[in-house]
């Protein structure tokens, strides 16, 4: 799973990085070719289909990120006594992410590289060296079976939802359990903490216009020199 999450960031990476490089050098408020030497540096493509490859690039590193998230709970039979940190460690991952736009800035600035170069870079960093780490160090799905036998003493479900029928029937489990009259006071206040404690994550993310500008260098993404 971890592999497989790393493959795949690798992937959007790649895409981005293509996508970046085919519109390097391409001032978007007048069309023009603003590449070094006006030599074609970028590549005039429609609008929707530039919305679709990053859109396919974003959502391809999302999916990659969360197969890479979920591998860590591969760990939590191999470390029973630590399972609060595996899961602190599991949903930081997204939160330390955020560093990324500064270290790649900081990095072309030192290397004179361009953004496209530097992502199709860190893709291949991801691929080899998080891929080759995770497939050594994560347990796979048969190790983290055995562990969990030993430590809780009984085998626990390879798959516990079958089809439609099933996710049907846990869903209608989930919902009997948070409105059970005996706790459906804790799950409303815990549902209500829980909303509060992500909501000031998510305004932080609706601040990327200004990121964005920080790392492509002007107003409207002009003369950003990605060719």
């Amino acid at each position: 799973c971890a592999t497989l999450g790393c493959a795949i960031l690798s992937v959007g990476f790649g895409i981005l990085a293509v996508l970046l490089r085919l519109l390097g050098g391409i001032d978007h408020t007048t069309n023009n070719d603003v590449s070094i030497n006006g030599g074609g540096g970028g590549i005039m493509i429609k609008p929707s289909v530039e919305t679709i490859l990053f859109a396919v690039g974003v959502l391809t590193c999302d999916i990659g990120s969360f197969f890479v998230n979920v591998a860590f709970y591969g760990f939590l039979f191999h470390l029973p006594t630590k399972q609060a940190l595996i899961l602190a460690l599991s949903n930081s991952c997204f939160s330390c992410a955020s560093f990324l736009p500064i270290v790649v800035s900081g990095f072309m600035d030192v290397s004179g590289y361009t953004l496209p170069s530097v992502l199709l870079m860190y893709g291949v960093v991801i691929l080899i060296g998080s891929g080759g780490v995770c497939w050594l160090t994560v347990p796979s799905l048969e190790e983290y079976h055995s562990n969990a036998l030993v430590v809780l003493g009984l085998p626990i479900p390879r798959r516990t939802v079958k089809g439609w029928e099933g996710m049907k029937k846990q869903l209608l489990g989930a919902k009997k359990v948070l409105t059970h009259p005996d706790h459906a006071m804790f799950h409303k206040i815990s549902m209500v903490v829980l909303a509060m404690g992500w909501v000031p994550a998510f305004v932080y993310m609706s601040m990327a216009d200004p990121l964005g500008q920080e790392i492509f260098g002007g107003e409207g993404g002009g003369g950003i020199g990605l060719s």
